[in-house]
């Protein structure tokens, strides 16, 4: 499983400097591939990470482990693009009325 996950979170960085070097980074298409490309990074990470930490305490994968684990990481990162937006709208909103 780790050897599956590892290599997709550097082919983002590959396939970025291609599409620069191309001079297609500001193109819709180029800003879904790479919207595509960090949603697949964060799923890449939370398994590798999941796997490591159920690993390393057990020895062997529990699958309840996992999927506990897999839940506090998705809600770690809701919670964490939650706050971003709450604070962009912050800033929106405190901007029209100054």
């Amino acid at each position: 499983m780790f050897l599956a996950a590892s290599p997709s979170t550097s082919s983002t960085a590959i396939i970025i400097k291609v599409l620069e070097d191309m001079g297609k980074i500001k193109i819709k298409s180029a800003t879904l591939i790479i919207g595509l490309l960090i949603i697949e990074d964060l799923v890449a990470i939370v398994i590798i990470s999941a796997l490591h930490s159920s690993i390393i305490v057990s020895g062997s994968i529990d699958f309840m482990q996992f999927q506990m684990i897999i839940c506090e990481i998705g809600l770690f990162i809701v919670g964490t693009i939650a706050g971003w937006y709450a604070g962009l709208a912050k800033n929106i909103f405190s901007y029209r009325q100054a």
